[in-house]
């Protein structure tokens, strides 16, 4: 069964009109759209596209939350810049496509780590210079996340073979890796997928679960607040201590229409396992992006959600915790 995070809400996106810069939504003024095609024209995002399944993967996506966007993505493996809707440039950085990859804008560099051939990739973010490989510490990426100061990465895991189960994941012992920007191994130890999760993910207090609590993943720091995700539901949430402060639910907006567009793909765990990565949903300053994607009409756009605008009292209860 193919898996699907918290913004597959639709499998078809907008009656298309021509494609602009960047669109507001009229229903929803916090949420807009920047407009790209991902096929057949030369200022195309690279990407994967299946047809016969609607699927689209990309390797990886970034921001530097001021209009300037970065994708990973195609077969060979292509990284590319666009100021808003306007390619900048387009560089080749492997012959081998990505599975599960990780990619992130940091500073003046961009890096990608790509789990087929156990690399880091660096290169500048104006797309000059050389394009930097450094071999990993490790022969096997099943996941990871790229922190703001260090990186860490989880193997497929061994199975206690004292264990009758074959299918109890709580039984595998898994190798977490940390690495440093420049790819070397920092600390490595083997612990139980419980606390693996939680090393990879450090997680601050959760909102309180009710009857439909759902999968919630943490986003980041916004306003002096915890901003969380639920899984599926389209629920932003902030928080303090473990209370909810304020949240926000962004609905399907009807049979033909959709808010939010199906996102694009990460993860190809295995040939029936494909999957989004909560690392492709992207927090910086006041603005959380993803890509999503309509492929019947070769549509591909990034999804730009104003959290100012989303939780206009923010403001208010920072002045209040001053005061």
């Amino acid at each position: 069964m193919k898996k699907r995070s918290f913004l597959l809400l639709s499998l078809s996106f907008l009656t298309l009109a021509p494609l602009s810069a960047q669109r507001v939504n009229e229903n929803y003024p916090f949420l807009s759209y920047w407009d790209f095609k991902f096929s057949d024209v030369p200022d195309s995002v690279d990407c994967r596209y299946n047809p016969k399944n609607n699927e689209l993967f990309l390797s990886g996506f970034d921001t530097d939350g001021k209009g300037t966007f970065y994708f990973a993505g195609g077969n060979p493996l292509r990284v590319s810049c666009f100021k808003g809707t306007s390619l900048q440039w387009r560089r080749k950085v492997s012959d081998t496509h990505t599975k599960r990859a990780l990619f992130r804008l940091r500073g003046d560099s961009l890096y990608l780590v790509h789990d087929q051939t156990h690399e880091l990739i660096i290169l500048s973010k104006d797309g000059t210079g050389d394009v930097r490989r450094v071999k990993l510490a490790t022969d096997d990426i099943d996941e990871g996340v790229m922190h703001p100061n260090y990186i860490v990465l989880r193997d497929s895991g061994v199975m206690d073979k004292r264990v009758k189960y074959i299918y109890n994941w709580g039984t595998r012992q898994f190798k977490v890796s940390f690495f440093n920007y420049q790819g070397e191994l920092a600390w490595r130890d083997e612990m139980t997928r419980e606390y693996c999760m939680k090393m990879m993910r450090p997680t601050p207090c959760l909102p309180m679960p009710d009857k439909q609590m759902e999968i919630t993943y943490y986003k980041g720091i916004f306003r002096d607040m915890h901003l969380f995700v639920r899984a599926g539901s389209g629920v932003f949430l902030l928080s303090s201590f473990g209370e909810t402060l304020y949240s926000c639910t962004v609905p399907n907006g009807g049979v033909n229409f959709s808010v939010l567009p199906l996102q694009t793909l990460n993860d190809e765990i295995d040939i029936e396992s494909h999957h989004p990565s909560p690392e492709g949903e992207i927090l910086r300053g006041t603005h959380f992006y993803y890509v999503g994607f309509e492929g019947a009409n070769n549509h591909l756009m990034v999804v730009d959600f104003d959290l100012d605008k989303m939780f206009p009292e923010a403001a208010d209860w920072i002045k209040k915790m001053m005061n």
